[in-house]
């Protein structure tokens, strides 16, 4: 099955609040909620907050971070 991936063009000042708040989710929220030695890829969030732009929840962060990744990079 092949992934659709859009093509999204970004400020550079909203690309820098994006890679500060991931920086911010993968240092501090996760720990929080307790998930340790996982991270949030960019295009997971990037295309979370493209659908639903108010707020994330503690499960769907879990989610996103447990997520397994194949071979597919964009």
């Amino acid at each position: 099955m092949v992934k659709k991936y859009a093509w999204i063009r970004v400020d550079k000042e909203a690309k820098k609040e994006l890679d500060e708040r991931l920086k911010n989710i993968n240092l501090n929220d996760l720990r929080k909620i307790g998930v340790t030695n996982k991270k949030i890829n960019q295009i997971d969030l990037t295309n979370f907050l493209f659908k639903n732009r108010i707020y994330i929840s503690d499960s769907e962060l879990k989610r996103m971070a447990k997520k397994k990744r194949g071979l597919r990079r964009c």
